[in-house]
Formats: structure tokens, C-alpha cells, sequence
């Protein structure tokens, strides 16, 4: 009834196109936000320690990712009947849904305790 193949070709090409869209999003964002203050995160904003927050999630998230390609599995599968054994894919597409997984419970967990810590 439907073209498996065809399928697969239009998923990979919709997948890409939102990768894409993605990077250009962050790329625009960074480039207003570096444009605004042009010199960068400020140290101190507010009195909430801006850059510092900046630089630990970029490390972070960049540690986390890492650490998930590293632990990913890649052992081979079977995909529309053939086996798909490339080690470095099999572990990428591990550290992706793992590194969003994590990322997501990190931020309901951090959502949950603002909330708790707000009712008081």
C-alpha cells in the first residue's frame, strides 16, 4: 500500500530541513544577542551571574554529550530488514535521545523546584 522507501527518503529529508532550521535559529539568536551587548554575556546581571550560567551550560551540555556518545551503544540493528551496523551512527543517535532525554528531565526537575520554591 505505501512506498516504505519513499517514506524513509521523505522522514530523512523533513529531519534534515529541521536540523537545518535549527542551527540557523540558534546562529540568528547568538548573532542578536552578541549584536545587543557587543561585547559579549555580561559578568553580572541583575545580581544573577551571568556568564557563569552561560558557560556552565555550555560545558555541560557539551560534557553531557560526550559522555553519552561515549556510553552509547552500538551494537547493530535491524532497520526496514537490513542490519545497520555503523558503530559512530548507532552511538550519535544514542547521544542525541539520551542527551535530550536528560536535558528534559534536568529541566522539569529544575521547573518542579522554582515552583516549590516560589510557593513559600
Amino acid at each position: 500500500m505505501f512506498n516504505t522507501e519513499l517514506l524513509a527518503d521523505v522522514m530523512l529529508l523533513l529531519m534534515f530541513v529541521a536540523v537545518v532550521l535549527a542551527l540557523a535559529a540558534v546562529a540568528w539568536a547568538t548573532f542578536v544577542a552578541l549584536r545587543k551587548r557587543s561585547g559579549g554575556v555580561a559578568k553580572i546581571e541583575n545580581h544573577v551571574p551571568a556568564r557563569r550560567i552561560v558557560m556552565a551550560t555550555l560545558v555541560g551540555t557539551l560534557l553531557l554529550a560526550l559522555l553519552t556518545f561515549l556510553l552509547g551503544s552500538s551494537a547493530p540493528m535491524h532497520v526496514n530488514g537490513q542490519l545497520f551496523d555503523n558503530g559512530f551512527w548507532l552511538r550519535a543517535a544514542d547521544m542525541f535521545i539520551v542527551t535530550s532525554g536528560v536535558m528534559l528531565l534536568a529541566g522539569g526537575i529544575v521547573y518542579a523546584y522554582s515552583e516549590l520554591r516560589n510557593k513559600k
